[in-house]
């Protein structure tokens, strides 16, 4: 394992921390590493068990800053984390997950590798753990702000977890479509066009 990623890490450990420019100087130095050492990098990072006290959440924040480049391993790390939560104990489940509340610094940028992550996010609403759609319906929203003509699916989605028989799931769901549109489950009328447009494009 290499010395250099190691110290890296560490510094990561404290990064809450550290003044605004220090970690902006921390990040630089990821992304440098992460560049010149890909292999090494990917390796390391993908054996760490993420949960809310590893470095998981910081390590994704700072390559978010470059999406295009990191695109296919970041999807590969959200896949991995839903996987690890679905097959978490109960306790565990909410600390791992929420590492992918750091793919909004992804899903807020507009790039040409977000179709990638929106296909995994929008299977993330079916996952068999409750943390897993709770996360994936606030990254529905996310994508969904970025230019809302193009990212109509995401609403179809969140239309459909509005009416989850989940009372948790539902009421997020909710709260994520009045913050972008104003729109409530009362808008029956309004929620089955998008119903019907979203039976028409799966067919």
């Amino acid at each position: 394992m290499n010395t250099t990623l190691n110290e890296l890490l560490v510094k990561l450990e404290d990064f809450n921390e550290l003044k605004e420019i220090e970690q902006s100087q921390i990040q630089s130095e990821i992304l440098d590493y992460a560049d010149n050492n890909s292999k090494v990098f990917i390796e390391k990072i993908s054996s760490i068990k993420p949960s809310s006290e590893s470095v998981s959440f910081e390590i994704y924040e700072a390559l978010a800053q470059q999406p295009e480049k990191w695109n296919d391993f970041l999807v590969s790390e959200f896949i991995r984390i839903q996987k690890l939560t679905e097959t978490a104990t109960k306790k565990d489940r909410t600390s791992i997950s929420e590492c992918l509340t750091s793919f909004s610094f992804i899903a807020r940028k507009e790039y040409s590798g977000n179709e990638k992550l929106l296909k995994v996010v929008m299977d993330g609403t079916n996952s068999s753990s409750k943390e897993i759609v709770l996360t994936s319906i606030q990254l529905l929203g996310d994508i969904y702000g970025i230019d809302k003509t193009k990212y109509q699916k995401c609403k179809m989605r969140l239309l459909e977890c509005q009416e989850s028989q989940d009372r948790k799931i539902a009421k997020f769901a909710n709260e994520i479509l009045i913050e972008f549109d104003g729109v409530t489950k009362d808008t029956k009328k309004f929620g089955s066009i998008f119903n019907r447009i979203a039976n028409i494009f799966s067919k």
